[in-house]
């Protein structure tokens, strides 16, 4: 029987005297609690954040999927330190960041601007600026190029075959694609093309028009669809 692997351990540390980092390092190492896979500080809590920081160790640690939610995020200088509930760690630069919220802000702008909120339950971080959302994922995205392609190549099939779903139906009801009330004839034939995602509105336009409830609709749909992506 092969020895089992002595488990490792992840700390987090409320640092409420302001000691420093290494030195709260150096402190862990003092006792015999197991190698360490993660190690994390919260530093400058005051009363007005504490509960907020709590709220979301708290939140992240007990979500289905900690891999994949923000325990905590900070700038140093240009670079985004981003740590997962697993005590992943991602660096993304400011350039990767912009490049991703596909705004104009590679140019020159005030540290304000690059200021974010992340969510309570560690969901995505928030650049009220640029109005724009970046998750987990979409942060791996923006740090590995290969990644990003295999998302958006997804992306693409997903929409091509959700389109052909959509046109199979248009036509087994004999609408033509310039009799959906509310979508122009450019519109459908791009969704059926599958250059853009029909949205839950543009759905119910053409649920309507083939004379089908939204549900109906979307379960035609799914039936249309190859299993591996129902």
């Amino acid at each position: 029987m092969g020895k089992i692997p002595k488990a490792k351990r992840s700390f987090i540390l409320l640092n409420d005297e302001r000691r420093s980092a290494q030195s709260l390092f150096d402190l862990v190492h003092r006792f015999p609690m197991g190698a360490l896979e993660g190690f994390r500080v919260f530093s400058e809590l005051g009363e007005a954040r504490e509960g907020a920081v709590l709220t979301r160790i708290l939140r992240v640690l007990a979500s289905c999927d900690p891999e994949r939610r923000i325990l905590s995020a900070h700038w140093d200088s240009d670079l985004l330190i981003v740590q997962s509930g697993a005590f992943r760690t991602l660096i993304v630069s400011k350039a990767r960041v912009a490049e991703a919220i596909g705004s104009a802000a590679k140019g020159t702008l005030p540290a304000s601007a690059w200021k974010f909120e992340l969510d309570l339950s560690g969901a995505f971080l928030y650049w009220k600026r640029f109005d724009s959302h970046m998750g987990w994922e979409q942060l791996e995205q923006a740090v590995n190029p290969a990644k990003r392609l295999r998302a958006q190549q997804t992306s693409r099939s997903f929409n091509l075959q959700y389109g052909r779903a959509i046109c199979g139906i248009r036509k087994e009801r004999g609408v033509h694609q310039n009799q959906i009330p509310g979508l122009t004839e450019r519109q459908v034939r791009r969704i059926e093309h599958g250059e853009v995602r029909a949205t839950l509105a543009a759905l119910q336009k053409l649920a309507s028009a083939h004379g089908m409830s939204v549900n109906r609709y979307m379960e035609a749909i799914a039936e249309k669809l190859p299993d591996s992506l129902r």
